[in-house]
């Protein structure tokens, strides 16, 4: 996620691919006691996720955010930090402890989407070379 400016704005470098969604994840609220939010994502990338989420959430806040793929018994669980808020829209960045949760989120990546996108024309034969005359 990019660093972080003066009044609240973000200045942004290279972003990872961003995947939309449309289902719901668990929040895991850390504190005293600890409590589960239901929360919507909207899109997810291997940096952090945009969700929407009915109750209010501090920014700096620190959670769980627990992602089971659609079609799956399997969750993801991942260490996240509440890094931007539009009313009830919110943008959670992931701090990951090994590079086991890395590639756990780029499986789970991977099964949502299992081909990259792509921009260009669909495969077509490449046209006959024909030599130039001299």
């Amino acid at each position: 996620m990019g660093s972080k400016i003066d009044n609240e704005i973000y200045s942004f470098g290279y972003r990872k691919p961003r995947y939309r969604t449309g289902f719901r994840v668990l929040l895991q609220m850390n504190g005293y006691p600890p409590r589960l939010v239901d929360a919507l994502c909207v899109d997810v990338s291997e940096d952090g996720l945009a969700a929407e989420v009915a109750e209010n959430i501090a920014i700096g806040d620190q959670l769980t955010v627990v992602m089971t793929p659609p079609e799956s018994s399997v969750s993801v669980r991942l260490s996240a930090k509440v890094v931007n808020r539009n009313d009830y829209h919110y943008g959670f960045i992931f701090h990951f402890a090994s590079q086991g949760e890395r590639d756990s989120l780029r499986a789970y990546l991977a099964s949502i989407r299992p081909e990259p996108i792509s921009l260009g024309r669909p495969n077509q034969p490449e046209p006959p070379v024909t030599p130039k005359k001299r």
